[in-house]
Parts: structure tokens; sequence; C-alpha cells
């Protein structure tokens, strides 16, 4: 891991942030950890943002760096009971799946599709909290430091 690159975890919120932050800026990044987002921006050269990925030059100046990414660390966890709908429903919005669970799945499917390896954690008996999916997220920032996640 070069100098100048930083892990990012993000939960909730945080997670929306981080996935979408790791698009626009994959070379600042060693590892990435996306944690239950509500809304997903799935990758895809047809659909626009925030959904997609279609317009990232005309939004933000700049391109999908897929290999760069593709370099990027990648964990998506979530807890197995974080099925509330409440808060992220979004009714005719394809937003990838109705739970954060289903959000996240599609997300990490997307990613695989693309080449970038990511490792999705689904943590028995947790809902939506952050303090309770930390311990994945602690030994997966530990491997990363470490060198022994590949």
């Amino acid at each position: 891991m070069g100098t100048g690159r930083m892990l990012l975890h993000g939960f909730s919120g945080g997670g929306q942030f981080v996935h979408r932050f790791a698009y626009l800026h994959p070379d600042r990044l060693a590892a990435v950890s996306i944690g239950a987002p509500g809304r997903v921006t799935r990758i895809s050269d047809d659909i626009p943002w925030w959904l997609g990925t279609a317009d990232l030059v005309e939004r933000f100046g700049t391109p999908l760096d897929l290999p760069e990414l593709r370099d990027t660390q990648v964990l998506m966890v979530v807890g197995a009971n974080d099925v509330e709908t409440w808060e992220i429903a979004e009714p005719g919005l394809d937003a990838g799946g109705e739970t954060r669970v289903d959000r996240l799945t599609a997300l990490h499917d997307n990613f695989t599709r693309h080449g970038i390896g990511a490792r999705l954690e689904i943590v028995p008996g947790v809902a939506h909290n952050g303090i309770a999916v930390m311990p994945v997220v602690q030994r997966f920032f530990s491997d990363v430091l470490h060198g022994t996640r590949t």
C-alpha cells in the first residue's frame, strides 16, 4: 500500500458516501468498507447519477476509473436483520432491492460483474447497528494493514 492512500469506512448514510467517494477518488483509497447503505449507486454506463454512474464526467468532471477501483480492497457489511424499509422505501424506483441487505447484495453483484473484488459480510443477528458490525470492519482493516487480505 502506497503512502497517501487511506482506509475509509461508513455506515448507513456514511456507507452511501463511501462507495460514491470510491467512484470519484479510487486513487486515494487502499481499502473501503461500505456499511449498510440505504441507497446504492451501481456502476452503469446507462443510468445517470445517483442510481448509476453514466454521467460522472458531466457532473463531477471525472470518469469512473475501473482499473484503479479494482485495486481498492472492498468490504461490504450489513446485518442480516437489517430489513426495515420504512426509512428507505422508494416506490417505483429501482434502488437494488427493498431492504439494505438486498441493496448491498445488488451492489456486491454489480461490483463483481465489473471485476471488482468485494467481500460481502452479512452479520447474523444484527439489525441496523453500526457498532455491532465494527468487529468485522476492524478485522478487515487489520488484515489490509498487515497485508494478509488480497
